[in-house]
């Protein structure tokens, strides 16, 4: 599945970003310590809430995380990226030191996204191969990620590594014993998954869950982009509670409800004659309403929907789709939700 918001979001991104390499070297000691993994404690029973992360392109401003104070536990900023070559990662931006600062001056923790994404391509498989496919560079590239970690002062690595293969499996659980033994215990660690109802199917897009789950605190399956930007002709939820529930039922085979996020919209697409577009929550209603149109929240899929005079169809998740997932994390007893992104989204609601 594609994830053409975040291909976006990222593009933008990709303007700034400066891919140099700057000092990202083994930290003094990690040579001695043991190459395996220090696999996290699980949790012997859920959160009495769900905890919320909050996504955060590095170029945003921050209104809607400052906003989010009270709901939020952790911002994940995007991001850094695999440097050429596969043997390290890029330095964090300025832009992405600018929002951890202000995740901690908000009380919160800040991790960064590392992507597999190649300016013009999007996510690529070929990228995350070149760090991946050999143990020398998985080596070489959590050491370096490790540095970032400490030098940037972040508590905690979220992989975004979309568009991979069966064949990825097993080296990106190995990265991830290796940069566990980097960090320590103390970091959070985090793989965002991208969304099946098949059990199997996590295998197939590069994902040995279990596996993973022995050196990483959670995982964060996408339950968003349902419809997108990739069904032209096929308006529908961005990811309604139905279609997440199946994919959660799947994940849940692999992994114990305390080690899973459900990733959730805050933001929808319109469907037009010209194509389809991303469009934040308040632009949503802008629109809607310019148009003398009453939208309609759908209880059983839990987002807006509203369909224009000249055939526009939009569908959208604001804070009140966010607050129903959040209830459905709880009844799983899931870790917690993580709303994509602050950027587009309404602000995250407190929860009960």
């Amino acid at each position: 599945m594609t994830r053409p918001l975040r291909r976006a979001l990222v593009a933008a991104l990709a303007v700034v970003l400066v891919a140099t390499l700057a000092g990202c070297t083994t930290p003094a000691g990690a040579q001695d310590l043991p190459r395996r993994a220090v696999a996290p404690k699980p949790n012997s029973a859920p959160p009495s809430h769900p905890v919320v992360t909050a996504f955060e392109p590095s170029w945003d401003e921050g209104p809607v995380l400052k906003a989010s104070r009270a709901a939020i536990s952790m911002v994940a900023i995007s991001g850094i990226d695999i440097a050429p070559g596969g043997a390290a990662v890029t330095p964090p931006t300025p832009a992405v030191l600018r929002q951890v600062k202000l995740a901690h001056q908000l009380g919160k923790k800040a991790e960064v996204l590392l992507l597999n994404y190649q300016a013009g391509v999007g996510f690529s498989d070929e990228v995350a191969k070149s760090m991946l496919s050999t143990k020398a560079n998985r080596d070489s590239a959590a050491a370096s990620l490790a540095a970032v970690v400490s030098d940037s002062g972040l508590d905690g690595v979220m992989f975004d590594l979309e568009e991979l293969s069966a064949g990825d499996a097993d080296d990106l659980t190995a990265f991830a014993a290796a940069l566990r033994t980097d960090v320590g215990p103390g970091i959070h660690l985090d793989a965002a998954l991208q969304a099946t109802t098949k059990p199997s199917s996590y295998l197939g897009l590069g994902y040995d869950v279990a596996g993973l789950l022995t050196s990483l605190d959670t995982v964060t399956v996408m339950g968003y982009d349902q419809h997108g930007t990739f069904n032209p002709t096929n308006p529908g939820p961005v990811g309604e509670l139905t279609w997440q529930r199946k994919v959660l039922a799947a994940l849940l085979v692999s992994a114990k409800p305390s080690q899973v996020d459900l990733g959730v919209a805050g933001y929808g697409y319109r469907w037009a004659a010209d194509g389809v577009h991303t469009v934040g929550d308040i632009r949503a209603r802008r629109l809607v309403a310019a148009a003398h149109v009453t939208p309609t929240f759908d209880q059983g899929r839990g987002e807006w929907t509203a369909t224009l005079p000249d055939g526009q169809v939009f569908w959208w998740a604001d804070a009140r789709s966010i607050a129903l997932r959040e209830q459905l994390a709880a009844s799983l007893g899931l870790h917690g939700i993580a709303v994509w992104s602050m950027a587009l989204s309404d602000p995250v609601p407190v929860a009960p």
